[in-house]
């Protein structure tokens, strides 16, 4: 029988499935997470850093350091000239050209020629601006209406040459890469494919850029492979025969203070007639 005054002393149970969701279990458990792997990196960086910095004040950190310093210094010393000789072999080129183009105003009448022609003849040669000047007279295909030729003139014959040109032959290539896409370049040379004694011309800067970045990454690209081989047969070679017995020592010393009484703890002398093998028969006596 029903009975209004009595409760219910068990409560019926829970339906079975998923439990209830209890806000911010995830989101601590997501915190722990990541501060545990922050302390992990932060462990793992620093015993890297203690690492690297180890190696780098150890000998062989110190003569890896020396082996890539001097692989920049031959980088520098091969890439620098040869750079600055592609630049005057390519003007040379520019030269030649335009000698071999002015020859066609000789055959013309009264040493003349219409501006088309000029045209064509500075197109072939790839200049701007040609005057040659020779036996008292003066050769010139006609330049562009619009054409400014630059003051700045670079002079190439061998008369002209000195150390102060010589440094500036070498800084050129590197302005030409740095320069704008629409710079000029005047330049006087002394024929050699016809008689003269002046030839003047004004070429764009722009094509000899492009032959001087192909030239400069086929030079670093073959240069640095055998400098990076180079120095890894130094370092590996100064490694074997200097670093390695050198901790030998090393290890031989502290073995020693450590208990100076172990006959195992004195060090087995090599036959080595060098500094080093000296030192390995004075601290094994």
């Amino acid at each position: 029988m029903f009975d209004p005054g009595k409760t219910e002393l068990n409560p019926p149970p829970a339906p079975k499935g998923r439990p209830p969701y209890r806000q911010g279990v995830y989101a601590r458990r997501l915190a722990q997470t990541a501060a545990a792997l922050a302390r992990l990196g932060l462990g793992l960086g620093a015993q890297g850093f203690k690492t690297a910095r180890d190696f780098l004040f150890s000998l062989s950190g110190q003569l890896l350091i020396l082996t890539l310093v001097f692989v920049m210094m031959v980088e520098v010393v091969i890439v620098i000239p040869r750079m600055a000789a592609d630049q005057e072999d390519w003007l040379t080129d520019r030269v030649r050209s335009a000698e071999i183009a002015s020859q066609a105003v000789d055959t013309a009448a009264a040493n003349n020629v219409s501006r088309a022609t000029s045209f064509q003849l500075l197109r072939s040669a790839g200049v701007l601006y040609l005057r040659l000047q020779g036996g008292g007279r003066i050769y010139q295909l006609h330049p562009l209406s619009d054409l400014q030729i630059p003051d700045e003139v670079l002079d190439m014959r061998d008369s002209h040459k000195d150390l102060r040109h010589d440094l500036a032959g070498l800084w050129a290539p590197w302005r030409t890469l740095m320069g704008k896409p629409d710079r000029l370049i005047h330049l006087i040379a002394k024929p050699r494919v016809r008689s003269g004694d002046m030839i003047e011309i004004v070429v764009r800067a722009e094509p000899l850029k492009t032959y001087l970045k192909s030239s400069l990454t086929g030079m670093l690209r073959m240069s640095l492979s055998i400098s990076l081989a180079a120095g890894i047969l130094v370092f590996a070679a100064l490694s074997a025969f200097i670093v390695r017995p050198i901790r030998k020592l090393t290890d031989g010393i502290a073995a020693f203070r450590t208990n100076p009484e172990d006959p195992s703890a004195a060090p087995k002398p090599t036959a080595r007639r060098d500094e080093i093998g000296h030192i390995e028969r004075e601290l094994a006596s």
